[in-house]
């Protein structure tokens, strides 16, 4: 545990190691543009690199989460709210 909170905004892709930081984090922020997968599917590795089948189904539950390690798909911004797996989507601030 670290002695200060770890926040971790998402905006854009968020694919692999990078996501599994982002799962490791105490508070996740979206944007409406944050998209995230399990990127190792993709080359025929597991969702057991970088913790990412540690964390991910104790965020979203183990039905979401073995959908996400077992196709590869991407989860969007507001979807990620809706599961649970980010506390709050933001606006993007662009423009």
């Amino acid at each position: 545990m670290a002695p200060q909170p770890i926040i971790a905004l998402v905006h854009g892709a968020c694919c692999g190691a990078g996501f599994g930081m982002a799962l490791a984090a105490d508070i996740r922020l979206v944007t409406p543009e944050a998209k995230m997968n399990v990127a190792m599917y993709k080359i025929g590795t597991t969702g057991g690199d970088m913790s990412i089948s540690y964390f991910l189904p104790r965020l979203v539950g183990t039905s979401v989460a073995a959908e996400m390690m077992m196709t590869g798909r991407f989860m969007y911004g507001p979807r990620a709210v809706q599961t649970n797996l980010a506390s709050e989507q933001g606006s993007s601030g662009i423009g």
